[in-house]
């Protein structure tokens, strides 16, 4: 316990030299009094990006609750009241009581099962329904950055912490491009905030202010982001305020995501190219032409997606999931509340579908990793190498195919689309990492393959024997695997 006091107090002190050198370095005249502007420097060196309107409402509840001490004024701080006040900022990750509220409301909301904890699934639910087009291997990476103790999932204060990085990385790009239009003054004209507002929905970062399915023409999109600059540029009067600063910038950009929040719900989290392909395959099974599927209709539909209803058991689960589908198409607006399986529903129901192929691949990754006694830190590492490989593979192989194929890169279930090392890629992967796998190497691994692999034939292998085989290999010292660790372990400390 008292060797926990020590590391506290160290983790403390260091916490407090940063403060010092990041006050210092702002309070360019000595004075020891530092105002709003420079508090805001402060705060972006130290990874926080805020609005001037975040940081009068953070240094007024930082008032109010007598945080700041004898604070007088919200214009300026003494070093004292700025430790104070950045000891707020570290309980609240810099987010206002509102928007904490909502933090926690969310959490709520998607802990499924009650546990106070958030794992990959239930974090993309989340980012879907913020209206973010991600994969279950992406949440896996963002998740990983902020679990800090190694669990594979998210309590609420890791979770708030994830909103935060999640909020800066869109802060980032919204500054970068900003910086390049702005003029000299660091203001955007309306002519620029034109293009600033195009580039916004460009960005990858940025998907959720992208325009819905189908692109939008020259025309709309012009039309679209002149309203933009004059909701910000011209007053309630008609009156015009003038050129756009940073934060009005970042206020619009928030207020046209809120705004088109409840179509990118509807969208479930599908790309674009995911959206247009779906239809695709509604249409033509859409026997009647009339927007609606039948229930044998829908079933096909699966089918061509690998989705296979067997059994009446698999019959009743879909059924039950496409009530649900119905239920959340008609809460986000996309569907009457008469029964009938629209487009959108459809699309609900893909996305639950896929939630339980991934809920299966993360339960046989977890009950390997459990065999095996890895650590989730572990298995986090060792998922990137993985994933890293079979997207060199991905792209090559996508290269090989034949263009004009209409369900190219179209996901389906998980039984169809595995995400899988060929054993050629598996012995590159081994190989890059300093290993001299020579023939009785490959006879070896050859033979361990085909023991592991779940295709029985050896010739590719899933994340989940991966782990089997990287076990294997530091138990064996498999081509003296354990050395070539060490080094590598050597190296990247030396970086560092």
């Amino acid at each position: 316990f008292s060797e926990a006091l020590v590391w506290a107090r160290r983790v403390r002190d260091k916490e407090f030299s940063n403060y010092r050198e990041a006050f210092q370095k702002f309070d360019t005249d000595g004075s020891g009094i530092i105002d709003r502007g420079q508090l805001r420097n402060i705060l972006k060196t130290l990874g926080y990006t805020l609005t001037d309107r975040a940081v009068r409402e953070l240094l007024q509840r930082a008032h109010n609750s007598g945080a700041c001490g004898d604070m007088q004024s919200l214009d300026e701080l003494d070093y004292d009241n700025f430790v104070h006040f950045m000891q707020l900022m570290s309980e609240t990750d810099g987010f206002m009581e509102h928007e904490l509220a909502e933090i926690a409301a969310t959490f709520e909301k998607f802990d499924e099962d009650g546990s106070d904890d958030i794992d990959a699934v239930e974090l993309g639910d989340v980012l879907h329904h913020m209206g973010y087009t991600t994969s279950l291997d992406e949440v896996q990476s963002l998740l990983a950055k902020v679990d800090y103790d190694r669990s594979g999932e998210l309590d609420l204060r890791e979770f708030t912490r994830f909103i935060r990085l999640h909020r800066e990385t869109v802060l980032a790009s919204m500054r970068n491009i900003f910086d390049d239009l702005a003029d000299d003054d660091g203001l955007l004209d309306e002519m620029a905030a034109q293009e600033a507002f195009k580039r916004l929905r460009e960005c990858d970062k940025l998907d959720a202010l992208r325009s819905g399915p189908q692109p939008a023409s020259p025309t709309r999109r012009g039309s679209m982001t002149q309203g933009l600059s004059r909701t910000v540029t011209r007053g309630e009067d008609g009156t015009s305020k003038g050129p756009l600063t940073f934060d009005n910038f970042v206020e619009v950009a928030e207020a046209l995501r809120d705004k088109r929040m409840k179509e990118l719900r509807k969208r479930a989290g599908f790309s674009d190219v995911e959206i247009d392909r779906f239809k695709e395959l509604f249409d033509e099974h859409d026997a009647q032409k009339s927007g609606s599927l039948a229930a044998g209709e829908v079933t096909k539909l699966l089918l061509t997606l690998g989705f296979t209803v067997r059994t009446y058991e698999e019959q009743q689960d879909i059924s039950r999931m496409l009530e649900d589908a119905k239920r959340k198409a008609v809460e986000n607006g996309a569907a009457k509340n008469d029964g009938s399986v629209n487009f959108w529903v459809v699309v609900q129901l893909l996305r639950t579908l896929y939630k339980r192929d991934d809920r299966l691949t993360m339960d046989k990754v977890a009950r390997a990793a459990q065999q095996l006694r890895f650590s989730p830190g572990e298995v986090a590492e060792f998922q990137e190498v993985f994933m890293n490989w079979y997207e060199r593979d991905l792209r090559f192989s996508q290269q090989e195919q034949v263009e004009g194929d209409k369900f190219m890169g179209l996901r389906t279930s998980a039984e169809e689309e595995r995400k899988t090392l060929t054993k050629a890629s598996l012995v590159r992967l081994l190989r890059s990492l300093g290993m001299k796998i020579e023939s009785h190497h490959r006879t070896m691994l050859d033979a361990k393959l085909t023991e592991v692999a779940e295709d029985g034939g050896g010739e590719r292998v899933e994340f989940a024997d991966f782990l089997h085989l990287m076990r294997w290999m530091t138990d064996t010292n498999f081509a003296n695997i354990t050395k070539v660790a060490r080094q590598v372990a050597g190296n990247v400390a030396g970086e560092n």
